[in-house]
């Protein structure tokens, strides 16, 4: 039976008192691409680990609410074993911020950071859809298939590792219905859940495992991954509460 709105709020809440530690950026090495403020800053923190930061954006109304999906579809893909960047939220500091020379329009404070991935090999794939090579990557196709699926993907891109061909999914700042514009009034839960085709020839007994690990996640799991969102990036929580109603109706309809 489907949550109520104050259920949602309760169980929440009882989640932002369970958060991981946030991190706090001790030094920035620069920029990965670019030199916009949507732009992510490769960026070193307190766990001595580097992470490619994005933060909020003075110029852009709606870019807070990328950052809340990117940690959200993070948290998820991580919950069901699929190959997403490790997310974390970062706090950058104004004192440092403003000594970065190519600070643009970006905001200090709290951002969402995915874990950079120290690899020399990695390249971009986006545009076409992608072809299996090995029998890792049907299993990692069929997991995010069905993540993309489940949640809309709006921007398909992954890393590939192109001595392993192992892929890694990232930048997710345009997944849900309505892209950097989702709300309340745009998330609804809509056509059944089918693997996103974007990832090609997935195993199918990979594909009905997936689905499964979905329909096996817990509404206090789907809370646990939105208390993540922070306050400074402009959700409401009448749009947090949305998100769960329309994640977990999803799943309900595997």
């Amino acid at each position: 039976m489907p949550l109520s709105d104050s259920e949602w709020t309760t169980l929440i809440g009882q989640s932002r008192a369970r958060l991981e530690p946030t991190l706090t950026v001790q030094d920035i090495e620069g920029l990965l691409t670019g030199g916009n403020s949507g732009k992510p800053m490769q960026v070193i923190c307190t766990d001595q680990m580097r992470y490619a930061l994005k933060l909020n954006d003075s110029t852009n109304p709606s870019h807070g609410r990328t950052l809340a999906t990117e940690q959200v579809v993070g948290r998820l893909g991580q919950l069901l074993g699929a190959p997403t960047v490790q997310p974390a939220r970062v706090l950058c500091p104004q004192e440092l911020l403003s000594n970065f020379v190519e600070t643009g329009n970006r905001v200090a404070g709290l951002g969402h950071a995915s874990r950079f991935l120290d690899r020399r090999q990695l390249r971009e794939d986006r545009g076409q859809p992608l072809q299996p090579v090995t029998k890792k990557n049907r299993e990692d196709h069929a997991r995010l298939g069905v993540l993309y699926g489940w949640i809309g993907a709006g921007d398909h891109q992954v890393l590939r590792d192109t001595q392993t061909d192992e892929i890694f999914s990232h930048d997710h700042g345009l997944f849900l219905p309505g892209g950097g514009n989702w709300g309340k009034t745009n998330l609804i839960a809509g056509t059944p859940l089918v693997p996103d085709p974007w990832f090609l020839d997935p195993d199918p007994s990979n594909v009905i495992e997936a689905s499964m690990q979905i329909k096996a996640l817990t509404d206090a799991q789907i809370a646990g991954a939105i208390a993540y969102v922070d306050a400074s990036w402009g959700v409401g929580d009448d749009d947090l509460i949305a998100l769960a109603n329309y994640l977990s109706a999803r799943r309900d309809m595997l």
